[in-house]
């Protein structure tokens, strides 16, 4: 009935709307008037209509419940409705079941559960309160075609809702909400064609589940649900990565989508101790872990806060969004910002706002990880100490982690006060690392990431506001990985610890860092207290296997790397212990000391120089604090310096240290260094400049050590 009025009423209103437009007189306005008043007595006919169907309904009274012994099950299908609020519990054993609150509560007083149903399908429950069930307040198992919706859940000591086994459900405008109490909102277990949806969950002390938890569950979509002022203490039989140590937890699953999911605002208290000691601690806002095709699209990790770190746990790791184990991924503009831990005492092993271990297909896009602040990292002997703004790592390296892509994020003003006291590692190895973005194949297994991008990122003010031994400062960092692209990103102003790198390639004992290429990036104003480099090639020698791991067949194209100070070490553009690597197109001005270096530095004496095969060609080095290019002593294997310029550098333009093996210098420019463009001492140096017809010509030497050569013209 009342569609037919509401269809005249639409075509009156319209007419009506067509005089007025002709006519602005009293009629019409009268006209209008009445057609509002008909407005008034439709809506007046549609409670009417609400009322006789919730007469028509089946009722639901107190007087029931206790007649039933407490437990009232409704056997026949249709619709019921609660009269008052009532103390009990209800078990649906029929289809197509719809149980209207009416506004009221459904109160279990102590009773596992409050709502009970299970093998069944067709069901709604809707438009009440449901309080103080020791289970499950709303329990489904083995059924279909669910909706809960418009409810309050309160004061339930262990699940507000758990479903299982069963597909097609809906949840959505619920309000989970407690006091410090209560371990889960929702656990979905092994459910399929699921959505959640304007729902939040606040108040509750997790411990053992997740707030929102989703088991082996297929084809989901949580949307525009807050997890907000929550406290996870994770019990003492909770290990690490389990659905236990987080707040939100899917495992297991795939085609999950998080669309506005909104983790803000909760309380890591790890102060519990692990009670299985080979075991260790870890923290998760949202964690997936074992499963495919997932997405987040705009969803935020803010705003929360560790107040305990190591305390309990010398190895306590907090993260705001971990894939663990997963595969083709993605986070779309996520929001991880303004996170911290705050014990400053012993401090805390690892802290990440992003972190991807053991997965393959990780895609982050539109990223924020901004301002978040570590009071202080843990020292433990012969481990690093971390805060990450994105990790891509193996963790227990199940799987070789491949295939990643970190485009336009940005990881900007994230601090660590205290690096941590007391350490004996290298910096951005064993010490205490503060780094913005890492792809790590890992110092200690034998696997290597492998095509992966990261581009158009910009990874700028980071900072470790203490200076000690064995602390880092990286923007970019590639560890023991291979073939892997750093395009388009700006790596500017990080600074702090003994060393501060915009971007580091490096290799290790296991791996070296192969086929990298880093791309049209910035790696600008670096200072730290020792060494601050803008772009580092860094490789470490292993005496046992008396080998070095460094970098092999690296580009480094189009990049400025200017402004990098240090006390003993400030260096636009660094190589050392590498091989087959190439410097091409670069400005390095402005350093406190070389604009590109070339040399080994490790602190390990390497018994045999490797064969470098590397060169410098295009290249731009001003206004250095020392010297424009310097070779040191046993990098000149083939070595190649190519139409490179030289200028108003402090030292020489071209410092060539006591060289052992061959070095070419084709084309190159040098004007006006201090001391002085050249020093070229020992080794054999073949000095070649370009003449008027466009013909490399040697300036010194024996043209015979490059036979190979076509157009060499020697000068009398």
């Amino acid at each position: 009935m009342k569609k037919s009025l509401v269809a005249l009423l639409s075509l009156v209103l319209v007419t009506g709307t067509a005089v007025a437009k002709e006519h602005e007189s009293s009629c019409c306005k009268s006209i209008k008037k009445r057609l509002h008043s008909l407005n008034k007595k439709l809506n007046d006919i549609e409670q009417l209509e609400l009322r006789l169907n919730k007469s028509a309904a089946k009722q639901i009274s107190q007087k029931k419940i206790d007649k039933a012994g407490g437990t009232l099950t409704l056997t026949c299908p249709g619709d019921y409705c609660v009269t008052e609020n009532i103390t009990g519990t209800i078990v649906i054993g029929a289809d197509s079941v719809c149980l209207d609150l009416c506004c009221h509560t459904l109160d279990a007083d102590g009773a596992p559960n409050a709502i009970v149903a299970d093998g069944y399908q067709g069901l709604k429950v809707f438009d009440g309160r449901i309080i103080n069930s020791t289970d499950a307040a709303i329990l489904i198992d083995n059924y279909s075609a669910v909706e809960l919706f418009k409810l309050v859940m309160s004061n339930n000591s262990l699940d507000a809702i758990r479903e299982s086994n069963s597909f097609d459900l809906s949840v959505h405008d619920v309000d989970f909400i407690n006091d410090n109490s209560g371990e889960r909102a929702l656990l979905l277990d092994t459910c399929n064609n699921i959505v959640v949806k304007s729902c939040n969950a606040s108040g509750f002390l997790s411990t053992i589940g997740a707030v929102i938890q989703l088991d082996g569950c297929h084809n989901a979509l949580v949307e525009e649900v807050d997890v907000s002022f929550n406290i996870k203490t994770a019990a003492a039989t909770v290990n690490e990565f389990t659905q236990g140590t987080a707040f939100v937890s899917v495992s297991e699953s795939d085609g999950v989508d998080f669309i506005l999911v909104k983790v803000n605002n909760n309380t890591f208290d790890n102060s519990v101790p692990v009670a299985d000691q080979s075991h260790w601690r870890t923290a998760e806002a949202i964690f997936f872990t074992s499963s495919s095709t997932c997405n987040l699209n705009q969803c935020e990790t803010c705003n929360n806060t560790d107040i305990t770190g190591s305390l309990a746990n010398v190895d306590t790791e907090d993260y705001m969004l971990l894939f663990l184990g997963c595969t083709s991924c993605t986070a779309t503009k996520h929001q991880s910002s303004e996170n911290r831990s705050m014990e400053d005492t012993v401090g805390i092993l690892y802290f990440m706002a992003i972190a991807a271990f053991d997965s393959t297909g990780i895609t982050l896009e539109g990223c924020n990880v901004n301002s978040n602040e570590v009071a202080r990292l843990y020292v433990l002997s012969g481990v690093a100490s971390l805060h990450y703004g994105i990790s891509l790592s193996p963790y227990f390296a199940s799987v070789p982690n491949r295939d990643f892509i970190v485009r336009n994020c940005q990881v900007a003003g994230n601090i660590v006060v205290d690096g941590g006291p007391g350490r004996t590692f290298p910096p951005l190895s064993g010490g205490g690392n503060l780094v913005g973005i890492e792809i790590d194949g890992s110092v200690t297994f034998p696997t290597l990431e492998s095509r992966s991008t990261i581009e158009y990122c910009q990874v700028n003010d980071n900072v470790m506001i203490s200076r000690a031994e064995a602390q880092g400062v990286a923007g970019i960092r590639i560890a023991a990985a291979t073939d892997i692209l750093v395009d388009h990103c700006s790596c500017n102003n990080n600074s702090g610890g003994k060393d501060a790198l915009g971007i580091q390639l490096v290799g290790s004992p296991n791996n070296p860092c192969r086929n990298i290429t880093v791309s049209n990036c910035m790696a600008n104003n670096m200072s730290a207290r020792d060494k601050a480099v803008g772009i580092d090639l860094f490789g470490v020698f292993d005496a046992n296997l008396n080998k070095r791991n460094g970098c092999e067949n690296c580009t480094v194209l189009n990049c400025q790397a200017n402004r990098n100070t240090s006390s003993i070490l400030g260096h636009g553009i660094a190589l050392t212990d590498t091989i087959g690597c190439s410097v091409v197109g670069c400005q390095t001005d402005k350093n406190s000391h070389v604009g590109v270096f070339a040399g080994l530095i490790s602190a390990l004496v390497d018994p045999a120089p490797e064969n470098f095969d590397c060169s410098i060609i295009n290249c731009s080095a001003k206004e250095n604090g020392t010297h424009g290019f310097q070779l040191d002593a046993t990098t000149n294997d083939n070595f190649l310096l190519q139409d490179n310029v030289a200028m108003k550098n402090l030292g020489y333009g071209f410092l060539h240290s006591p060289a052992v093996l061959t070095s070419r210098y084709l084309g190159n420019y040098a004007s006006k260094n201090v001391t002085g463009d050249y020093s070229i001492v020992g080794g054999i140096i073949q000095i070649f400049t370009l003449n008027a017809s466009g013909v490399y010509a040697i300036d010194t030497g024996d043209a015979t050590h490059f036979s190979s050569l076509i157009n060499i013209r020697t000068i009398p």
